[in-house]
């Protein structure tokens, strides 16, 4: 019973950064279609993007403080680096919620985290680490592009109420950055009135709209590869938590400022919409943590292949939760994207049990051979004793 249950203990240790990478896919989608399902009843995008920064502060922050990790890199040139890093999250996170909120959230998801991310973290991780992402990594992203495409063309350019991407409910204009001048842009709600003559769209053409979200659906998720690249490389140097902090806690210095000078806060929400933000936020910010652990033990292209598990995710939940109807198309390409990530799990899953093996070998065969060295100079001692 003991070694059964310690064999799999091992082939958990061995899979864990590709796990924790499956569950940062898994909670990394589930916020930002939360923050749909709140922009819908007219929270401000920026608001919704303040949510997770502060729940990012309030939880590596103590962290940081309980474990007295180092308020600082090694030297001041990666302190620079990783603050720096952070202003690109910060950007890149935000461009990942607006796009959101533009376009159906499974296009979203697919096209950034299913393409765009994976091809820029592979490419990024052999130019600045000159780390080789693997042939199952690269056959694995080449066919996760195919699930994208079918995804992507299956998919209608419009958003309105003959697009079978709209709602089931009622159609309303959805408060983007409402500031009292009402930028908005059209999207689903709920049954909540919302006063549409005190709104004017962000974006007045929906193609355009559609244009912009797909650009940042881009955008975003190719930032994030850059700061999760960097990051991998400062965890190498540098405590998790020291990257954590300087990295993923500061963006409410920005974000605080924008929300008011672009939007204006809605403060009168339901309990049941404040659980949704608070939910929101918890989630983000476990997910981060569970990205961190991958990036640190896994490599950056096998991480973001991972990370497509989005993909998928996003369908299902806009379905259920905002009912925007998947093409037959598009679930054929999820249904691709779903068996490469398991091919691609089990291939490195395997390759990592089998490097494991081998370290567990050697550290044997190194521990043999100081016994036998030490067995031998005791017996010279005890030679040259008599």
């Amino acid at each position: 019973m003991v070694t059964t249950c310690r064999k799999v203990c091992d082939h958990l240790i061995h899979g864990k950064g590709l796990l924790l990478s499956l569950v940062a896919a898994i909670g990394l989608t589930v916020s930002p279609v939360l923050s749909r399902r709140a922009a819908d009843v007219g929270v401000p995008g920026f608001q919704l993007v303040l949510v997770n920064e502060l729940s990012n502060l309030a939880l590596f922050l103590p962290l940081a403080l309980i474990f007295r990790v180092p308020f600082r890199g090694n030297d001041w040139k990666q302190t620079v680096l990783m603050l720096s890093n952070g202003v690109l999250r910060v950007a890149g996170t935000t461009s990942v919620v607006v796009s959101v909120l533009l376009i159906p959230p499974g296009n979203s998801f697919a096209i950034g985290q299913g393409a765009a991310a994976p091809i820029f973290s592979m490419a990024l991780a052999w130019l600045i680490m000159r780390e080789a992402p693997g042939w199952p990594n690269v056959i694995g992203i080449v066919f996760q592009i195919a699930g994208v495409i079918m995804v992507v063309f299956g998919g209608k350019a419009t958003l309105d109420s003959s697009s079978e991407h709209s709602c089931t409910t009622n159609c309303t204009s959805l408060s983007l950055f409402e500031n009292g001048t009402g930028y908005n842009v059209t999207g689903v709600t709920n049954n909540t009135a919302i006063d549409e003559e005190s709104f004017t769209k962000l974006i007045p053409d929906a193609f355009a709209a559609y244009v912009v979200g797909n650009l940042l659906a881009i955008l975003g998720p190719s930032l994030l590869a850059l700061v999760d690249v960097i990051n991998r490389r400062s965890m190498k140097d540098n405590a998790k938590l020291t990257v954590l902090l300087l990295v993923e806690t500061w963006g409410t210095v920005f974000i605080l400022p924008l929300m008011f000078l672009l939007s204006t806060p809605k403060w009168n929400l339901e309990a049941d919409l404040v659980l949704s933000l608070v939910g929101q936020g918890v989630i983000w910010t476990l997910s981060v943590g569970c990205l961190y652990t991958g990036l640190n033990t896994e490599k950056a292209s096998t991480v973001y292949l991972m990370l497509g598990l989005s993909t998928v995710l996003g369908y299902v939940l806009q379905y259920f939760v905002i009912h925007i109807t998947p093409q037959t198309l598009e679930l054929l390409g999820a249904a691709v994207i779903v068996l490469t990530i398991v091919v691609v799990v089990g291939l490195t899953w395997r390759q990592n049990a089998r490097k494991g093996k081998k370290e567990d070998k050697d550290e044997e065969e190194n521990v043999q051979v100081k016994d036998k060295l030490i067995a031998g100079v005791d017996d010279i001692c005890k030679e040259t004793s008599v």
